[in-house]
């Protein structure tokens, strides 16, 4: 009589990997980690989309240096065109706000990198985008993308604060790693507060006494300064570049070097919101301060009040709330800096920073952890001035297949600055600030389900009678969960030897399984599950690399082998069967 031996194979695997975004997944080991991991380069010029080469500029964060197999991230940061117009036409051609354009701005990509040699890194496939590096001009604002060193974790424990360089205009803001196994999150905090596009900083420009441009939507450094010109507040910093003056959240940055020259497109002050940053605040008339308006992200930053003395529903020319931005998983920003508002008493009213971004890509999620990127509030006036438009808050990608419920993600815009808080009279409010906007939050979906707040920040208020003074809050934001996995793992193939023999009650055979790994992570603690019939007795079972099999079991008519195996590694398990009676089924 002739039978086949029926075996039946139980892999625990992971999901497939794509090459294009996996480089030596693991080799980082399992360390315990916190504060800043990833090291931030500058690229010296523009790529295109297909390119396989990069060259760096300067660095921050860890200092560590490029090698060959290290995993890179490629973002664009700022891209953004925008309308100039001193009119509604502002930002995206009839609101004011908004852009015309994005280009790239938003798109990421990870990359593999192949060799590096001198400041040059070489990556093992072209670029799916293409990537902008370039000063402002009279047309745009800056424009610039960084790549930043991934780690590749096999497993990771987080420990107390994570965080990132805050972001300087040219690269920072961000917190990224790859896991192929398991995140323990050890309730620690990934702290990215504040930490994304600068608040517009408030400068002393003398006294205005012009009112014939209190609606200009923006003004530059030359026409918006001193006696006989007319005073506007700076514009934040967002994906359509960067004013020359930002506030860091606790300095003014020349961003220029002392030398006088707008970031923006016809000028850097002014309540149009150029991209997702806010508008600066505007005077009605000599020394009627209004609020600078709110950072947006996924939703719009809110308006800033209305300056001193005047009617909020027809004269506010607070600046107006950052755009909104069409955010997705591939796509993803910082929250917009918010305006600094108007002060002609020696406040310094400056906007709100932005949130950063976060982007985890792992196995399994074990334990608790929060992410925040919240926006910063707008700077609060302590005597009769305008208060700074809030940040909005940035963005946060989370992939794993489970675990996602013990994390706590915190996207919530900041809060508008107060207008002369402590003053109480009825005629005398100041322009609050607007309110920034909520952020972007996705992650896989049927991994459980994270604790999110996408909130909007809260305007500011004004006079101890809290009056809103024509300043609103900001939009919310995004809470998505979508079929997203981590795509790093490793391909495990299974095959088992010829079984077909002749039954002879009393002799005995082998057969075999053959486990191979094609990448591009090792994989631990894969399982291999058999069950043999009834009728045949199960003898030793061996394996080719004893180090790999970590546990063999054998209860009854079962086995299980639980392996360690590498990148480009095969096993074979050897199984040998005595015929002790006829088996179950024939």
């Amino acid at each position: 009589m002739r039978y086949y031996l029926l075996l039946t194979i139980l892999l625990l695997s992971s999901y497939e990997a794509g090459a294009a975004i996996c480089a030596m997944p693991g080799t980082d080991g399992s360390p315990t980690i916190t504060g800043v991991v990833n090291t931030y380069y500058e690229p010296l010029a523009s790529v295109s989309a297909g390119a396989t080469s990069i060259t760096l500029g300067t660095s921050s964060g860890a200092g560590e240096s490029f090698a060959a197999g290290d995993l890179a991230l490629i973002i664009q940061n700022q891209d953004a065109s925008i309308n100039s117009s001193n009119s509604i036409s502002y930002g995206d051609g009839s609101t004011g706000r908004g852009y015309t354009f994005l280009n790239s701005t938003g798109f990421y990509e990870f990359a593999s990198i192949a060799s590096v040699a001198g400041s040059t890194i070489t990556l093992s496939s072209g670029l799916q985008n293409s990537y902008t590096q370039s000063a402002a001009t009279f047309l745009n604002g800056q424009k610039t993308f960084q790549i930043i060193k991934v780690p590749q974790y096999q497993d990771v424990t987080f420990s107390g604060t994570l965080t990132a360089p805050a972001w300087d205009g040219a690269k920072g803001g961000v917190f990224v790693i790859d896991v192929v196994d398991t995140v323990s999150g050890n309730s620690a905090t990934i702290d990215l507060e504040g930490l994304g596009f600068r608040g517009g900083a408030y400068q002393d420009n003398g006294v205005s006494t012009n009112a014939t441009q209190r609606l200009e939507y923006v003004a530059n450094a030359i026409n918006n300064a001193g006696t006989g010109g007319n005073r506007h507040a700076g514009k934040g910093e967002g994906i359509a570049g960067t004013p020359q003056f930002v506030y860091n959240g606790s300095n003014v940055v020349d961003t220029n070097g002392g030398s006088t020259a707008d970031g923006y497109p016809s000028g850097d002050y002014a309540r149009g919101a150029p991209g997702n940053a806010g508008g600066g605040g505007n005077e009605w008339s000599s020394g009627n301060d209004s609020g600078g308006g709110g950072g947006g992200n996924f939703g719009q930053g809110g308006q800033g009040g209305a300056g001193w003395n005047q009617n909020p529903d027809t004269q506010n020319v607070g600046g107006l709330g950052g755009g909104a931005f069409p955010a997705a998983q591939s796509r993803v920003v910082f929250g917009g800096g918010g305006g600094a508002g108007m002060a002609n008493n020696a406040n310094t009213p400056h906007g709100g920073n932005g949130g950063g971004i976060a982007i985890i890509r792992s196995n399994v999620i074990s334990g608790s952890f929060t992410v925040d990127v919240d926006g910063s509030d707008g700077t609060t006036s302590v005597n009769n001035d305008a208060g700074g438009g809030a940040g909005a808050a940035g963005s946060s990608v989370i992939i794993a297949s489970g675990g996602l419920g013990g994390v706590t993600v915190s996207a919530v815009g900041g809060d508008g600055g107060d207008g002369w808080p402590i003053n109480s009279g009825s005629n005398d409010m100041h322009g609050p600030g607007g309110g920034g906007a909520g952020g972007y939050v996705i992650y896989s979906s049927g991994a459980g389900t994270p604790s999110v707040s996408v909130a909007s920040g809260a305007n500011g208020t004004t006079t101890t009678r809290e009056e809103i003074f024509g300043s609103s809050p900001g939009s919310t934001g995004s809470d998505t969960a979508e079929s997203i996995v981590y795509p790093c793992a490793a391909e495990l193939e299974v095959t088992k030897s010829d079984s077909e023999t002749e039954y002879t009650p009393g002799g005995s055979t082998t057969y075999q399984i053959t486990v191979t790994n094609s990448g591009p992570a090792n994989v631990t603690g894969a399982t291999v599950s058999d069950t043999v019939r009834a009728g045949l007795s199960i003898g030793a079972v061996t394996c080719s690399v004893p180090a790999a099999c970590t546990a063999i079991s054998i209860v009854g008519q079962q086995i299980d082998i639980t392996l360690d195996i590498n990148n480009g590694q095969s096993i074979i398990i050897s199984v040998p069967i005595t015929y002790s009676s006829d088996p179950t089924g024939y």
